[in-house]
């Protein structure tokens, strides 16, 4: 059982992705938000908790299962091909029916790193991940919660009050999630398990909807309140950073079981992220759903649920049959280019 991946977190996983999917609902919808607040722009911001939250725990989800495991190259170039290959798929297919912009053909070409800053940045971690882990070695577990402690002062809380932030990017966070969750598989046993991370987690998404309604209500009067619904929203806010946490922590903590299914179609939502998040496909998508056509708190809510319900279902559609396409193509180019490193890692360690 332990050599196979466990369906409680790659149930997180799936519904990460779907909290990415809602997200973009609200940041890339038709729907045009005006310098004030209103009804709908209050309930975008609320399907927007899921963006940075649900990529948050996707890194974590990864981070977990890659603390103390030897660097594989092989892993970078695997997701490097997967994203170049359904880039210039999606690109071939929307040149045959459609006038396509000389950007949205480079970033197709070159997806690296302006189309898909998320996988980019990711794949900058795994880079990273001897570096860190040589770190975490050499810090002990005392350095570890000194760095993270540090860390979590300069880039959660003062940001949160809206002060300075400190080499913030988003591969400084990444590498902070990994630190954070290399600690929590590392140093914390069974201490966690103590604490009802499900509810930590519900009370933390309630009183995050209320700042943000009760921003947008303050912003009546005092218009600048409404920038302080982006700081909550940000992947290193305070209130997003516990409810990460919590979501991870109470799939860590839950039931360890075994879903040959829920596998599968976790396997699949990184291609669910690659197709509806291409700059040829985003528009097109978003266009299609038209959120400005939702009137009112609850209906823009409505809809944008049911319309990620519906994305995230087709994308997944969509990757099912893809992936059978081009599975056997990723293969080949996969183990071509892990020849081709290490053949030139060979040839610099004879002439070093």
């Amino acid at each position: 059982m332990s050599q196979k991946r466990q369906s409680n977190f790659e149930l997180l996983r799936i519904f990460s992705m779907f909290l990415i999917v809602g997200s973009h609902f609200a940041v890339h919808g038709t729907y045009e938000s005006p310098d004030y607040s209103t009804i709908e722009q209050t309930a975008l911001d609320i399907l927007r908790i899921g963006g940075k939250l649900g990529s948050n725990v996707f890194v974590m989800i990864g981070a977990y299962f890659l603390v103390g495991k030897n660097f594989k190259f092989e892993r970078v170039i695997r997701i490097g091909v997967q994203v170049w290959l359904y880039s210039i798929g999606i690109l071939a297919i929307a040149a045959y029916f459609l006038h396509l912009d000389k950007k949205d053909v480079y970033l197709s070409i070159f997806p690296f790193p302006d189309a898909y800053w998320f996988a980019t940045t990711y794949i900058l971690l795994l880079l990273f991940i001897p570096v860190l882990n040589k770190l975490i070695s050499l810090v002990g577990k005392n350095g570890l919660e000194f760095i993270l402690s540090t860390l979590f002062m300069l880039w959660i809380v003062l940001p949160s009050l809206n002060l300075a932030t400190f080499g913030l990017n988003n591969f400084t966070w990444f590498a902070f999630l990994y630190l954070a969750v290399s600690y929590i598989k590392l140093y914390t046993d069974d201490k966690l398990s103590q604490i009802p991370w499900g509810m930590v987690g519900i009370t933390t998404l309630a009183i995050t909807i209320l700042s943000i309604i009760w921003f947008h209500l303050v912003s009546h009067f005092i218009p600048e309140k409404l920038n302080d619904v982006l700081i909550q929203l940000r992947q290193n806010g305070l209130l997003t950073v516990i409810l990460s946490f919590s979501l991870f922590l109470f799939a860590k903590e839950s039931k360890v079981f075994i879903s040959p299914v829920v596998n599968y179609l976790s396997g699949l939502t990184f291609t669910v992220y690659l197709i509806h998040e291409h700059p040829i496909m985003r528009p097109i998508i978003w266009g299609v759903v038209d959120n400005q056509r939702f009137n009112g708190f609850f209906q823009m809510i409505g809809g944008g649920i049911l319309s990620a319900i519906l994305v995230f279902v087709i994308t997944m559609m969509i990757s099912i049959v893809t992936e059978r396409i081009l599975h056997p193509l990723m293969n080949v180019i996969t183990n071509k280019g892990l020849v081709m490193v290490n053949y030139f890692m060979d040839y610099l360690k004879e002439e070093i």
